[in-house]
This record gives C-alpha cells, structure tokens and sequence, in this order.
C-alpha cells in the first residue's frame, strides 16, 4: 500500500501477483475449451443426434406403456348428442394434457371426457378442443358441467411455442424444416438434408409407423365367378 515514508521497505503484494498469474492462463485455456465445445455443439449432426435423442425419450415417454395401449380402445368414443363442447381456455399450441387431472375430474362428474387435439395442435382461445358428455347418455346437470368444463381446460396445458413433452410429432417436424432449409437455394446442402431424412426415417418405426394390421401381402386366388381375386393377408406390424 502507498504511504508517505520512501524511506522504509518496499511492499508487494506477493499473493495476489501469484493468484493472478494462474488464473490469467487459466481463463484463457477456459476459454479455448468453451469455443471449441460451441464449435462442436453448432454442427447440424450434432444437432439433429440431439433431437433425435430426445424424440426418442419422448417415444418411450408417452408411448411406451403396453399395458395401457393394450386397454385402450381402438377407437375414441364418438359423443353423444347431448355433449358439451370443451374450449380452450388459452390460446397456443398444446403442449401436454394433465392426464390424472383429466381422470379425476371425468370421474368425479360421472362423465366422459374427449380431447380431440394432439399435442402440438395450434389452440385458439374459445374455440372446440374436445367433448363432455354424462355416462349415462343424458344431459349433464349445468353446474356439474360447468364445473367439469372448467377442470377439464385446466388440465389443458398450452404455450407460446411447442415443446417435446408430450408432442411426438414435434422432432419429426423439426427434421423436416431441416431438410427443407438444406436443400434450399441459399443453402444447397443436401448432406444435412440426407442426414435429416435418415433420423426422421429411423423414429417412424418407434412412432408405430406402419400402422398393425393393415394388408402386407396380396396373393391371387381362383374362384367360381372370375379367373382370379385378391386376397388380403394381414399380419401385426413388428416395429411396433
């Protein structure tokens, strides 16, 4: 420190001149590694690995579960003539429904409750996004709907951009916009467009892409009234 007396010994601070001459290097080797890391992160493969990992998690998430797929019905149940329409209470697009919330509420009302919307689907305040409608196939009482409407938007979850929550379509999407941009005129890359293409390629099958039992093979067989007919052979799809 500075003082009035020349005459005494001189002060360094010894220190913080050591501290300083390590840290000075190491921030530039600190540096060096986090240029080289975004260098590596910025790669369109890089990229394109990363959302296909998380696609993949978001399969498994929402998919995954072949007790309850095995439950499920084939087809959703078609309203009955008294159903109320659910509105969406927030504009944007749907980013996840709350399941259990949904459940509860459903039974708490002795009702059925329809969501007709995938996540990812663009909401507008106000307008359909589903059906209540009683059990029983009778008008619903005004306050038990009001109230089951009410809970059921709720566990609407929307928001300003999509997400990869419950959205299996969304990485599917964004390997799309890829290959497009690739292959436009002020890109001209069509590596990366191949590259997209192969990711979206290996997810379809997770996806349940092609559908079960639907025709595979067509095979010719006589009959009485023509030389030949085609005979569908069905068989369950093994990607799935």
């Amino acid at each position: 420190m500075r003082t009035g007396d020349v005459s005494g010994p001189k002060f360094v601070a010894q220190l913080s001149v050591s501290v300083a001459f390590v840290l000075a290097p190491a921030s530039v080797m600190c540096l060096v590694v986090f240029l080289s890391h975004l260098v590596r992160e910025l790669r369109a493969e890089v990229m394109l690995i990363a959302v296909h990992q998380e696609a993949k998690r978001t399969i498994d998430r929402v998919l995954g579960n072949e007790e309850a797929d095995r439950d499920r019905p084939a087809e959703p149940p078609q309203p009955s003539e008294h159903a109320a329409p659910l509105l969406a209470s927030r504009s944007g697009f749907l980013a996840a429904v709350d399941e259990d919330a949904l459940l509860r509420a459903a039974i708490d009302a002795d009702a059925v409750v329809l969501v007709d919307r995938l996540p990812g689907s663009s909401l507008v305040a106000g307008t359909p996004c589903g059906s209540v409608w009683s059990g029983e196939r009778v008008p619903l009482r005004p306050d038990t709907r009001d109230g089951l409407l009410q809970r059921a938007a709720e566990a609407i979850v929307t928001g300003h951009e999509r997400t990869d929550e419950q959205d299996v379509a969304f990485a599917l999407r964004q390997f799309t916009d890829v290959a497009l941009k690739a292959l436009s005129p002020g890109l001209n890359d069509p590596t990366t467009a191949v590259h997209a293409l192969s990711h979206s390629s290996a997810l379809l099958p997770a996806t349940g892409w092609p559908p079960r039992d639907y025709p595979r093979a067509w095979m010719a067989s006589p009959n009485s009234t023509s030389s030949s007919r085609s005979m569908a052979v069905r068989t369950s799809n093994p990607l799935t």
